[in-house]
């Protein structure tokens, strides 16, 4: 699962309550806490990644006991990488250190800018299945940035998922089997089960359990639902509005 939203609109507290036990976070967000102090109210294992070269240190040692998702020892069944935009800019970073470049900088002799941006698109191929290949559930969780498509008056400016470059966040949500956008809707926040506005959402779930376009805003009976569970995708529908 590919969850994606806005700033301030707490994805990473949602994400971390209402996916079930055991779990685990591959941490890669920016700054001291990488995310993590608005969840210490929880028990959760992590393991912090601030470059991609430990990444997939990680994610080897993750993949290490056949047929079991663990890291030293300790076991999950759901992985939460926070944040899926942020394995972006590590990629990012490693691609520079490669070329030996400081920053992608203007075009010149020798110097392509779109080079980096080959090396993060494979990459980030590389990176998502090898995260997808672990014998668990994987919830990423994505910031949401602005796309743009045309010019002059057909110019469409609209919500998608935060990545490096202006194809990949096209690009790599493909391989999830479900990518919803978190919002606000009249004060409360919901999931986003289908396209909207321009934005990409889509649910793979048997066609007997469709789900409504809006739904509850939790992972563990969305999961359910996607595997079949009558009940959970019954939990995830919204009380009707009251009438006046």
């Amino acid at each position: 699962m590919l969850l994606y939203s806005k700033a301030k609109l707490g994805k990473t507290t949602i994400v971390a309550e209402t996916t079930p036990d055991p779990k685990f976070i591959f941490a890669t967000e920016e700054g001291d806490t990488q995310g993590l102090q608005s969840i210490s109210h929880l028990d959760i294992d992590f393991v912090e990644v601030r470059d991609w070269t430990t990444g997939e240190l990680v994610l080897a040692e993750m993949a290490r006991v056949a047929g079991k998702a663990q890291y030293k020892g300790i076991p999950f069944e759901y992985l939460i990488n926070d944040s899926y935009s942020c394995n972006g800019q590590l990629w990012m970073k490693m691609a520079l250190d490669k070329l030996g470049w400081k920053e992608i900088g203007m075009p010149g002799p020798g110097h392509d800018p779109r080079r980096p941006y080959q090396y993060v698109a494979e990459k980030g191929r590389q990176a998502t299945k090898q995260m997808m290949a672990l014998p668990c559930h994987l919830i990423c969780i994505a910031r949401e940035g602005q796309a743009e498509e045309g010019e002059g008056e057909n110019k469409k400016v609209f919500p998608c998922i935060e990545m490096p470059g202006a194809k990949l966040f096209n690009e790599l949500p493909g391989g999830f089997d479900a990518v919803v956008r978190l919002r606000q809707i009249n004060d409360k926040r919901v999931f986003v089960t289908e396209p909207e506005m321009g934005a990409i959402a889509g649910i793979r779930i048997p066609a007997t359990h469709r789900l409504p376009r809006y739904i509850k805003p939790h992972v563990g009976d969305l999961i359910a639902a996607m595997l079949g569970d009558r009940d959970a995708a019954k939990r995830l529908e919204l009380p009707a509005p009251a009438r006046r």
